[in-house]
């Protein structure tokens, strides 16, 4: 069963580089809702990761997006499916051997507010919240981007 974590840490006024986060809403599969600015922490640097259950590139690059975030422990992840019920989530994990949680974005309102108009794509974030990369690129591109970050 997919275990999900929440997290403590507001992010004040929720907002990200002029983005208000305060009304943007996920779900979780346990069917909870949170608000995004609940969930992203502002004192460490952040991955988002915007899937979808039917995206055939996304079943490639999920794998290597979670080890990505397992040799990058100290960078909050954040994954969010796309306007997919959440047994459909769930489905999608059970014949996988994948350790991720998940957050689900059924209106879409957050894949606009980051405008991310396609699956996969992978939003990284500084300690600050801003964003310094939006889009789709090889995983090696993202450990670059992270190693500047800790150095």
């Amino acid at each position: 069963m997919i275990k999900i974590y929440l997290l403590l840490f507001i992010l004040p006024f929720g907002l990200i580089s002029g983005k208000d986060l305060g009304v943007s809403k996920v779900i979780t599969t346990n069917q909870d809702t949170l608000l995004l600015s609940e969930i992203i922490t502002n004192d460490r640097a952040t991955i988002m990761y915007f899937w979808a259950t039917w995206c055939e590139t996304c079943k490639r690059e999920t794998p290597k997006i979670i080890d990505l975030s397992k040799e990058y422990p100290d960078v909050q992840f954040i994954p969010l499916s796309y306007a997919s019920p959440a047994n459909s989530v769930i489905d999608y994990f059970s014949n996988k051997d994948y350790n991720m949680n998940t957050y689900i974005d059924y209106s879409g309102s957050i894949f606009s507010t980051f405008n991310v108009s396609a699956t996969p794509t992978i939003v990284i974030m500084d300690k600050n919240n801003k964003i310094l990369f939006n889009g789709y690129k090889s995983k090696r591109f993202y450990k670059k981007l992270l190693n500047k970050l800790h150095s």
